[in-house]
């Protein structure tokens, strides 16, 4: 329910209310507007980091069912799209919506798991015999520019958590 001046200037005009109950109640509905919306905020976090993982990875399950009836040089093309297509997704949430910390932690994910996913493509196409431990290394210095120009705590826990993986 939204309440308008205009409502409460004609219960005003009635003498149904004071001036003071009349703020009163306009502050109540500004602020449980602005509550809701905290609230969307809180909730649209952890709904786009998933929305993000169950894209990237039924991508990667339809690609892995069909892989060797493609092409080569369509390999290749494909191989180079979740790239990017994460960094264009980086690019306009950097441009367009750099104070929802949604959109740069998702947007964050979603050039992490491109990245991995795209040197794991090329890997597989050209045959690359390549130690685990460097390619992790590699991967995880490649993603430090992104975690630091969104600030992003998702991203940087996973290169967190990837470094410590490949050590062991």
């Amino acid at each position: 329910m939204k309440i308008s001046n205009i409502d409460t200037q004609e219960l005003l005009d009635h003498h149904v209310i004071n001036e003071e109950v009349a703020n009163n109640i306009i502050n109540y509905y500004l602020e449980k507007e602005g509550n809701k919306k905290k609230f969307l905020t809180n909730t649209t976090l952890p709904l786009c980091i998933v929305a993000a993982l169950f894209i990237i990875t039924g991508i990667c399950f339809l690609l892995a069912d069909n892989w060797e009836s493609i092409p080569h040089a369509l390999q290749v093309i494909i191989g180079l799209l979740p790239i990017i297509l994460s960094s264009a997704s980086c690019y306009y949430v950097y441009k367009h919506q750099y104070e929802s910390r949604a959109f740069k932690e998702a947007a964050c994910l979603i050039y992490c798991i491109g990245m991995v996913t795209t040197f794991c493509l090329i890997n597989s196409i050209f045959d690359m015999e390549i130690n685990f431990s460097i390619s992790v290394f590699t991967l995880a210095i490649l993603a430090y520019p992104i975690v630091f120009l969104f600030r992003s705590v998702i991203a940087s826990s996973v290169i967190i958590a990837t470094l410590c993986v490949s050590t062991s």
